[in-house]
C-alpha cells in the first residue's frame, strides 16, 4: 500500500524544491490534478483539486500533502516571480 509517486509539475519558471510523496493507503486507482498558488519564495499558499477520477478522501489526501509538505525553486531566467505563481500538480495514482 502507499502510492509514493511524486506528481508531475506544470508551472513555468519554477521546479521542484521538497517534493511530497503522499501516503495514500487505499487501493483506489486513478488521477489527481491540484492547483496550486505559491508565493514568490516557492510556499503553497493555496492549493484545490480540480479534476479527479479517485473518492474525494483520497484526492484530500493528495491536496492537503502538497498544501503542507510542496516547496518550489525559481529556475534561471525566471524574472517574473514577485507575484509568486499559479501552476499544476498531476498525481497518476497505479495499482500497487
Amino acid at each position: 500500500s502507499g502510492g509514493g509517486a511524486g506528481g508531475s509539475l506544470n508551472m513555468a519558471g519554477w521546479g521542484w524544491g521538497d517534493i511530497p510523496r503522499p501516503r495514500d493507503s487505499s487501493s483506489e486507482t486513478g488521477k489527481v490534478v491540484i492547483k496550486i498558488k505559491i508565493s514568490p519564495d516557492g510556499v503553497v499558499e493555496n492549493a484545490t483539486v480540480v479534476e479527479s477520477t479517485v473518492s474525494s478522501q483520497v484526492a484530500e489526501v493528495y491536496r492537503m500533502e502538497v498544501f503542507k509538505k510542496a516547496t518550489f525553486v525559481r529556475l534561471s531566467g525566471n524574472t517574473d516571480y514577485a507575484k509568486g505563481a499559479t501552476g499544476f500538480i498531476t498525481y497518476i495514482i497505479k495499482t500497487r
